[in-house]
């Protein structure tokens, strides 16, 4: 279970999972341009992003790493979910669902796009880890491959390996992904000392 730190790449991502292919894509990526300049300036950079790029780059690397019948829930903002579609779409991954669910202390709403052969579980109106946790457990095998492309502090690692499942992600921000590279490292010692 690992976290790579950089820009999202095919290349980055496979070395991230390590030859595996994950059954389950699970991210909250930048949600349009604003959102994309504001976590770039949090990483200090000066140039400014190109949402249209990043959206390419990030549904590339989903359609690239996904297992055959695999299973790719994104969050995304109102305003750009259609978007993103759009793209997932082009590179061959149609859209099976869409939940409307929320964020945030005032619970705006947003969404939750899904593409794949199906889930038992319906996140609906849910936030935060409620939502996530829901969303995976309706699509969890024990030891089944988790990544998140866009991984922040975790909620996507923490929930994954409560379910019994393993986690690989990326981060651009070193700090936010040493958050989720602590806590890995702290379940996986917990684990040894258990066995």
């Amino acid at each position: 279970m690992s976290v790579q730190v950089g820009e999202l790449t095919i290349e980055r991502a496979l070395f991230a999972l390590g030859g595996e292919q994950p059954s389950i894509i699970y991210s909250d990526p930048p949600w349009g341009p604003g959102n994309l300049l504001y976590w770039r300036t949090h990483n200090a950079e000066t140039e400014r992003p190109c949402w249209s790029d990043f959206l390419r780059r990030f549904c590339a690397v989903a359609s690239s790493v996904i297992a055959p019948s695999g299973h790719i829930f994104v969050e995304m903002g109102l305003r750009w979910v259609d978007d993103l579609a759009e793209e997932m779409a082009r590179v061959g991954l149609a859209e099976r669902h869409r939940w409307t669910c929320y964020y945030g202390a005032q619970k705006l709403p947003n969404a939750l796009w899904y593409s794949g052969p199906g889930s038992t579980t319906n996140p609906e109106g849910l936030s935060g880890v409620a939502m996530t946790s829901r969303a995976l457990e309706g699509v969890s095998t024990p030891g089944a491959l988790v990544f998140d492309p866009c991984c922040g502090k975790g909620m996507t690692a923490r929930c994954a390996v409560r379910l019994g499942m393993r986690f690989a992600g990326i981060e651009l921000n070193p700090k936010r992904a040493a958050v989720t590279q602590s806590w890995l490292n702290r379940q996986s010692t917990q684990r040894e000392q258990c066995a």
